[in-house]
C-alpha cells in the first residue's frame, strides 16, 4: 500500500529544550504543547524499564497523550578516545553512562525507533578507532530495529559533518545516519552551500535552534545556552531547505538547551517550542510554495 508523501514536515521535541526531567514530564509537555514525536535522554530511562508497572502506565499515558518517543540520546558510554566528564555539568554526567546494550534496551521497550551516538567529552580520535566501534554499536542496534545517528559536535573526535560522513559511509548508508543539528553546525564553521547534495541522503535526525553570534570553535560545553529559532543570526530557512524536500520523512526537531525555558517549567518551554518551531517550518514550506 502506498503512503501519501507529507506536504509538511512533522515537528518533535528534543528532551534539551525541556531540560533533564523523568520520561512521563517530557510526554506530558509534548502533549500539552501539541507535539506527537519526543526524544528522551538515556539518563533517566533505566529506572523506567526496569519497574514494569511504571513501564506499562508510561506506554498508557504516551498512547492517550498521542506522543510516541523516536529517540534515545545519547550513546557515549564505550567510544574511544573520552574524557573524564569532569568539565560538564554535575546534571548530565548520567548521559555519559548507558551502553549500547542499555539503550537498545531503552529503545526497544519505550518504542524508540533511533540510538543517538555523541562523542560527548571526546577529544580529536583516529576516525577508525570511531567507525570499528560505531560499526560494533549497528551491529547490535540494527538486529533489534533500531537505527544509529551519529551527532557532530566540533571540539569532539567527531567534529564536523564530513566526519559524522566518513563514519556513515564506511559503516554503511542505511544503517547509520547523520544527526544534522544547526547549532553544531554553525560552530563546526558549516556553510550550507558546501555541502554536496548527494550527501544530504545521509541525515537521519534534524535538530534545530539558533545562535546569537556566529561562534566557530573553541571547545565543547555541553548545555551551552542557545536561542529559538528566529531569535538569533542563523540562516534556518536556508539550512533547512538544504536538508528538507518537499514530502520529506525527516522531522524537524528542537533542541534549545537554555536556562530560561528551564525556569519556566516543562510545559511552558514545550510551548513555546511548539511555537518556534512550526514558524521555522512554516518559513520553509512558504519559500517552497514561492519557488
Amino acid at each position: 500500500m502506498e503512503t501519501t508523501p507529507r506536504l509538511r514536515p512533522e515537528v518533535e521535541l528534543c528532551w534539551g529544550t525541556v531540560g533533564l526531567a523523568q520520561l512521563e514530564t517530557l510526554v506530558d509537555a509534548a502533549a500539552w504543547a501539541g507535539f506527537s514525536a519526543l526524544t528522551v535522554p538515556s539518563s533517566v530511562c533505566d529506572v523506567v524499564v526496569r519497574d514494569p508497572k511504571r513501564l506499562h502506565e508510561l506506554r498508557a499515558r504516551m498512547a492517550s497523550a498521542g506522543v510516541s518517543i523516536t529517540t534515545v540520546d545519547p550513546l557515549v558510554h564505550g567510544l574511544p578516545g573520552l574524557g573524564s566528564g569532569s568539565g560538564m555539568p554535575h546534571e548530565y554526567r548520567g548521559l555519559l553512562e548507558s551502553s549500547v546494550d542499555d539503550c537498545c534496551r531503552y529503545a526497544e521497550k519505550l518504542g524508540a525507533r533511533m540510538v543517538n551516538v555523541a562523542h560527548v567529552t571526546g577529544s580529536p580520535t583516529p576516525l577508525p578507532a570511531l567507525i570499528d566501534c560505531i560499526g560494533s554499536f549497528s551491529t547490535t542496534l540494527n538486529a533489534h530495529g533500531i537505527s544509529v545517528a551519529v551527532e557532530f559536535i566540533p571540539g569532539t573526535g567527531i567534529p564536523d559533518f564530513a566526519a559524522a560522513l566518513a563514519i556513515a559511509n564506511a559503516v554503511g548508508t542505511g544503517t547509520v545516519g547523520i544527526t544534522f543539528d544547526t547549532w553544531h553546525f554553525n560552530r563546526s564553521g558549516g556553510n550550507p552551500y558546501d555541502v554536496d547534495s548527494d550527501d544530504l541522503a545521509a541525515i537521519m535526525s534534524l535538530q534545530i535552534n539558533d545562535a546569537p553570534q556566529r561562534s566557530v570553535g573553541g571547545p565543547h560545553v555541553p548545555g551551552a545556552e542557545r536561542l529559538m529559532p528566529g531569535e538569533g543570526i542563523l540562516p534556518l530557512t536556508s539550512l533547512l531547505n538544504l536538508v528538507l524536500l518537499p514530502g520529506t520523512d525527516l522531522s524537524v526537531g528542537i533542541e534549545v538547551f537554555s536556562a530560561e525555558l528551564r525556569r519556566l517549567g516543562p510545559r511552558a518551554a514545550a510551548q513555546r517550542a511548539f511555537e518556534a518551531v512550526n514558524g521555522a517550518v512554516d518559513n520553509v514550506v512558504n519559500s517552497w510554495k514561492a519557488s
